[in-house]
């Protein structure tokens, strides 16, 4: 019988391998700076760093498809979500779409970008979020400093985190005012920091840990962005399904043999 189980198992996963069904990753990134997407393309005048662009590359992982959420902010974070569409309809064979207000969809896309969002998310919009995770999209969520009026941003994060199942959150404070650029011990070694040496942020607010990966810190070690991934194997029930049937036949099959 222990064969026969062994046949199944084997069956089944050639099976999904023909159809192509494998492992899958999903990544949460949290930022306590929503001023790392003015470097992306030079807003508010800020020098354009390379080291931004890479990253923000590198968190696609050969993706296509990015949807941006809109944001109402204005000063040096209004144009947060016109430097993320702008910059990632400027890579070869990547297409991005700002959508707005409520999200009612995300199939299609690789990458969702949410910086600072103006509003808290509905129980329909976090079902949708948690169903793009569990088919391997990436979201990245961009909070900011403790000022007053980001409060409610920052909560709609933090919610939104803990309602996906996240350890991460972001704990409203400020640390290194300004623009400033990290470099050496500053960027973690990982592979979305790969081939970044600099990497431009703005009085940011820090980030908690619980299970993620840090990946950038300010000038006293503050983290201020990090990620958590979430490995899925989605093999239809049916497979599993057609599985169980075949090792029943062959149980029958056996017992004819008897």
């Amino acid at each position: 019988m222990m064969k026969n189980k062994f046949i199944c198992i084997i069956f089944v996963i050639a099976v999904s391998l023909v159809f192509g069904i494998n492992a899958v990753n999903a990544e949460l990134f949290l930022s306590g700076d929503t001023n790392i997407t003015n470097p992306l393309t030079g807003s508010f005048g800020v020098s354009i760093d390379t080291g931004n662009q890479k990253f923000f590359a590198n968190i696609l992982q050969g993706g296509h498809n990015v949807a941006v959420l809109q944001s109402t902010w204005s000063g040096s974070v209004g144009s947060a979500y016109t430097d993320v569409n702008t910059f990632y309809n400027s890579l070869p064979g990547v297409t991005s779409t700002v959508i707005s207000g409520t999200i009612n969809s995300l199939a299609g896309y690789d990458l969702l970008v949410a910086p600072l969002p103006d509003h808290a998310f509905a129980a329909g919009e976090i079902s949708i979020f948690s169903n793009f995770l569990a088919q391997g999209g990436s979201i990245f969520f961009t909070g900011e400093n403790s000022d007053i009026s980001f409060a409610m941003s920052n909560s709609a994060i933090n919610t939104v985190l803990a309602a996906l199942g996240s350890g991460m959150s972001i704990k409203s404070s400020i640390f290194d005012s300004g623009f400033h650029t990290a470099t050496g011990a500053q960027i973690a070694a990982d592979l979305f920091t790969a081939g970044v040496s600099t990497f431009t942020y703005a009085a940011p607010s820090e980030v908690l840990l619980g299970g993620g990966t840090p990946l950038f810190f300010g000038t006293q070690g503050q983290m201020f962005l990090s990620y958590e991934q979430t490995s899925n194997v989605p093999i239809p029930a049916a497979f599993w399904i057609f599985g169980s049937g075949l090792l029943g036949l062959l149980g029958i099959r056996r017992k004819i043999l008897k």
